[in-house]
């Protein structure tokens, strides 16, 4: 396809000389360091881009090489190629490795996120239900109805269901503390003694019991005399 393409050393402001850093940058590039996608050809376009980054690179920017094609609509339709020489090839490439195979399959991850999700809902539900059933333990503990035997039995219970701890949270570690302390204290538990408001009816008692029997030994004394 026709096409004129051109190539300049410098802007129109800029001068520069014979012996510039960018002879050197269009003869690197013809030997292959101006092959962008390594494909064994440097085009006129490659050509053009590989001049304007290096030389504004190296001469700190006080050189732009610039590159275009005529404008003319008959004039623009393809591009100049430079084939590399199998040699400039050859040195070309002996210093490029090819890019590592990345996968670019996410199932894998998405599979790992599914999996987690579940897992979390399970062990929410599992979180609700140890709250509900300490909840339960509490009501049933403030009653009168169990004995301190079966308030022990409740809480060992409670807590060997729930030994396993959650992944996701720290709630359940708080409840197996507040569970311990139920069971501690059950388990240190004694009856209370009988109040000491019950014991002067006895005394009452014992004393008109004594006072009964010395009447009697006195009506006994009378009699005989």
């Amino acid at each position: 396809m026709p096409v004129r393409q051109f190539i300049t050393s410098g802007s129109s402001k800029e001068k520069v000389s014979d012996k510039s850093i960018f002879r050197e940058q269009f003869v690197s590039a013809l030997e292959g360091e101006g092959d962008m996608d390594n494909d064994g050809y440097v085009t006129g376009t490659e050509l053009g881009e590989f001049l304007l980054s290096t030389v504004v690179n190296y001469t700190k920017g006080a050189q732009h090489p610039q590159y275009g094609k005529i404008r003319n609509p008959y004039l623009d339709k393809g591009d100049f190629v430079f084939a590399l020489s199998s040699n400039m090839l050859k040195h070309h490439n002996s210093g490029i490795s090819m890019p590592p195979d990345i996968d670019k399959d996410n199932d894998c991850f998405e599979e790992i996120m599914n999996d987690r999700k579940k897992k979390m809902g399970k062990w929410s539900n599992w979180q609700g239900n140890m709250f509900s059933r300490y909840s339960r333990n509490h009501d049933m503990e403030e009653g009168k109805v169990l004995k301190p035997t079966e308030k022990i039995q409740m809480w060992d219970k409670f807590l060997a269901e729930y030994s396993t701890d959650n992944p996701y949270s720290s709630k359940d570690q708080l409840l197996r503390k507040k569970a311990k302390d139920r069971l501690e204290y059950w388990r240190n538990y004694r009856e209370p003694e009988p109040s000491i408001e019950n014991q002067p009816s006895i005394t009452i008692s014992i004393v008109l019991c004594a006072n009964q029997a010395s009447m009697k030994r006195r009506l006994s004394r009378t009699s005989r005399r």
